[in-house]
């Protein structure tokens, strides 16, 4: 495999990691309670999608959905995600061209509220922080420049990583140009 792998645990507390091969095709390895032995698959395979670079992430959501995300070649950031729902059918999109967004530079990072909002974020070509975000209620996916929302904000210039508390404080972090860390945040009414 090439690159870092990711891990995570399903709510049935199966156990997963998920990485790229040098040609860019993401691999799961997974086993679940009731399963005599690990499996592998291809889910690029499956669900025909393009080829990735960089790295992934990975969030789970409270309904049993695993979500992987990378940025293919032009920086558009594809997802490869999977429900209960499907039994064995694994579904890939791409978000940046769903958005009408250009993608993003650098591994993206995620995270997930306490009230199911789903998020993506990371830089983009232009040197702004945005996310990629969803929440319970909305039909589609929305994008949010977050440093154009802050008067004067620092830029973080490298991939940012992002993390949420149970009571919804939201943090992304990342290093300025000068390797000094920036922080944004949010909370629910803030």
């Amino acid at each position: 495999w090439f690159g870092d792998a990711v891990s995570y645990l399903t709510q049935w507390y199966g156990l997963n990691f998920a990485s790229l091969d040098a040609n860019g095709d993401i691999w799961s390895a997974w086993w679940a309670p009731g399963l005599a032995s690990w499996r592998i698959d291809n889910l690029s395979t499956i669900t025909g999608a393009p080829p990735l670079v960089g790295g992934l992430t990975a969030y789970l959501t409270d309904w049993g959905g695993i979500n992987l995300a990378g940025l293919d070649a032009q920086g558009e950031v594809r997802g490869t995600w999977w429900v209960p729902q499907f039994d064995d059918e694994w579904q890939s999109n791409n978000l940046s061209q769903g958005l009408g967004h250009p993608g993003l530079v650098g591994d993206p990072t995620s995270y997930v509220t306490p009230w199911g909002g789903t998020n993506l974020a990371g830089v983009d070509a232009n040197g702004d922080l945005v996310v990629y975000w969803w929440a319970p209620g909305l039909q589609d996916w929305v994008v949010s420049p977050l440093s154009a929302l802050v008067p004067g904000a620092v830029l973080p210039i490298t991939s940012v990583e992002g993390l949420t508390s149970p009571s919804g404080l939201i943090s992304l972090f990342g290093f300025t140009d000068g390797e000094t860390p920036v922080r944004y945040n949010w909370q629910p009414g803030g």
